[in-house]
């Protein structure tokens, strides 16, 4: 099992979060999934720029 959540996130969303865990999915807050996606764009514009 594996998740990323916030510890500030509503109780509402921490449980949905726990339930799709339990079943086998990934839960990443969407705070971390932009840090994410916008880490993994600067590594790949900088092998772009640097081949």
């Amino acid at each position: 099992m594996a998740g990323i959540i916030a510890p500030y996130t509503d109780i509402n969303l921490f449980k949905e979060a726990l339930k799709v865990i339990k079943e086998g999915q990934i839960w990443l807050d969407n705070k971390y999934l932009k840090h994410l996606l916008r880490d993994i764009e600067s590594v790949s514009s900088f092998e772009i720029n640097h081949d």
